[in-house]
């Protein structure tokens, strides 16, 4: 199985530039996971480690403490709880709040460390295993990508249109650019992300 650098440098060499690449991505995203296609399909339960798409219905509104709302989260899953209340957050990566340069980082460290886990879990309906993702060991990995501003929670019983993320499309994560932000714009969070890395 190749590293990360290899398949990202293989499907760069698809296209002609950057603006190319991203536009086929995002294009290749909206329609198979965004949208309602049988391209990917969800069975409960969720897999740590693995990553997936869901349309977010939450009511909640933009406030002061809420500067921002993202729709459609492209999502690696790290753990739930269950609130006082009895609703399951899902808690884990929005890639989509990580600037571009760093969520490559980000997919490179854990791809290259546990792409045998993902490929197998990816291809398997059954028998499925926890990618190794512990607080420890996510520290130590991903050191200096600022990585826990981009962890959030989500209540399930928003989730909409739920996908899985198939192992051979983490390769186009890093070019994904789609705007379901409410609130502050991608430009203004990954600004804010930058800023707390210094």
């Amino acid at each position: 199985m190749k590293n990360f650098e290899e398949l990202l440098k293989k499907y760069s060499s698809e296209y002609k530039n950057q603006n190319e690449i991203m536009k086929e991505s995002n294009d290749f995203f909206t329609k198979n996971y965004l949208e309602k296609s049988k391209y990917s399909d969800f069975t409960l339960p969720f897999v740590p480690g693995m990553i997936y798409s869901f349309e977010y219905r939450t009511p909640s509104k933009i406030s002061e403490k809420r500067k921002f709302i993202n729709r459609n989260p492209i999502f690696l899953f790290l753990n739930y709880i269950k609130t006082q209340e009895g609703e399951n957050v899902l808690h884990g990566i929005d890639f989509s709040t990580v600037p571009l340069e760093i969520r490559e980082i980000i997919l490179t460290r854990i791809w290259n460390a546990f792409k045998d886990q993902i490929v197998k879990n990816s291809e398997s309906s059954g028998g499925r295993s926890a990618i190794g993702l512990t607080p420890i060991n996510m520290d130590s990995m991903l050191n200096k990508t600022g990585y826990r501003k981009s962890i959030f929670g989500f209540k399930y019983k928003y989730f909409y249109n739920i996908k899985e993320i198939k192992s051979e499309d983490w390769v186009k994560i890093p070019f994904l650019e789609l705007n379901k932000f409410e609130g502050l714009n991608s430009f203004e969070i990954y600004k804010e992300y930058k800023s707390k890395l210094k």
